[in-house]
């Protein structure tokens, strides 16, 4: 691609270098992109979305820390960046670390209002917190946003189990399963909300 042209002029290109990175991890190959990205950032660590990038390329690789530290090397370069107080809050809340992921998925939103993905990501970590009711207007912000994705129609069906609110969601479950006809799961707590 033009991307190696660009490198066999200059090896030091660090956006040829990110680019194939990227190509790198959108096929699998991870331990590539980390390599393209890192050697990318070695020459010019001054572009918050390559740091970001490269956290999601260690994220991959279950390097968690090291994304960590990644992600907030990206938000120091740039408070602004929407998707690394994203990928922040995915990695924290992998790890348990239910209220610091709470606090950078707040921040996304605080940045992109409509950014359903955040949404639900506030609205798992705030089940986790024993938060339900919050946990349902988050899940039920994300479907307002992005109706066609089963797992948020899911856990808005988890969310309202737990509550007691058991007709709300059977029919949770039931806009799951008709977005994903293969989701066992969602049948399992259909059928259990049913008899409960």
């Amino acid at each position: 691609p033009l991307y190696r042209q660009a490198l066999a002029v200059d090896p030091r290109h660090a956006e040829s270098l990110h680019l194939l990175g990227m190509i790198a991890y959108q096929t699998g190959q991870f331990e590539s992109a980390i390599d393209l990205i890192g050697n990318a950032i070695a020459i010019n660590d001054k572009v918050e979305f390559y740091h970001s990038n490269l956290g999601n390329a260690l994220k991959a690789r279950e390097r968690t820390e090291e994304a960590v530290a990644c992600y907030r090397r990206a938000i120091r370069l740039d408070p602004h960046f929407a998707a690394a107080h994203f990928n922040l809050g995915n990695v924290l809340s992998e790890q348990g670390r239910f209220d610091d992921a709470a606090g950078c998925y707040r921040a996304t939103l605080a940045l992109e209002p409509g950014f359903a993905e955040a949404h639900s990501g506030l609205g798992a970590v705030l089940q986790k917190l024993e938060r339900l009711d919050d946990a349902v207007t988050c899940l039920r912000n994300a479907i307002r946003l992005r109706p066609e994705v089963p797992e948020t129609h899911f856990n808005l069906g988890n969310v309202l189990k737990q509550r007691g609110h058991l007709e709300a969601a059977v029919l949770s479950y039931s806009n799951a399963i008709q977005l994903r006809p293969d989701f066992p799961e969602a049948h399992l707590n259909r059928g259990v909300s049913l008899q409960e």
